[in-house]
């Protein structure tokens, strides 16, 4: 009767070993997982901008919605000549985000309001593989004062193929510390990254 009431003892102690190895050896597999090198910093390289993006609005009003249309091919017209005289061709262009208002929709516009019924409202954005040229159009900018259009400096983007060429290569780790930060107009970056 001795042997028998050792068995089950010696059987729970062979599996508590048996368990205690399993566990041991889990613990240390898993952390020999963790037995890598993360490094962490920040490279810089200075590159030229060789994408230009500038956006130029042009907005009328009038109580005449053909007048009002009319005056937007006018402006449109006005900023294909600047261009033109600044060394940009037309094929540099497009039309974009198109807006029509009218005041008589508008059912947060408080009776007897003054003020012109239509409002259309566009944007010609160009888009130029030289941004040298892009630049010095900016410098002849007060001559179109008065014109019917607003052009900012503020919001030219400028980009390089090299920092577009790292934003569609294959995502790695590190591109997740990098989504905080802007790093390339068009392509998410900020214009001041770029040296013109």
């Amino acid at each position: 009767m001795t042997e028998r009431s050792f068995l089950p003892a010696i059987v729970l102690a062979l599996g508590i070993a048996v368990a205690g190895g399993l566990a041991g050896w889990g613990f240390a597999r898993g952390r020999s997982t963790d037995r890598f090198v993360e490094v962490k910093g920040l490279a810089e390289r200075e590159v030229t901008a060789d994408l230009a993006l500038w956006p130029l609005r042009i907005a009328a009003s009038g109580n005449d919605l053909a007048s009002v249309q009319a005056q937007i091919n006018r402006s449109y017209e006005e900023v294909l000549a600047f261009l033109k005289r600044q060394g940009i061709d037309s094929t540099a262009t497009a039309l974009q985000s198109l807006q029509v208002s009218d005041a008589n929709t508008n059912r947060y516009q408080r009776e007897g309001m003054a003020g012109p019924r239509f409002v259309i409202e566009q944007t010609v954005m160009v888009r130029l593989n030289k941004p040298e040229v892009v630049r010095a159009a900016t410098t002849s900018l007060p001559e179109t004062q008065g014109a019917g259009w607003v052009a900012s400096v503020r919001r030219i983007k400028v980009c390089s193929s090299f920092c577009r060429a790292i934003r569609h290569r294959e995502p790695t780790r590190a591109d997740s510390f990098r989504k905080s930060s802007a790093w390339c107009p068009p392509c998410n970056t900020s214009s001041t990254d770029a040296a013109l």
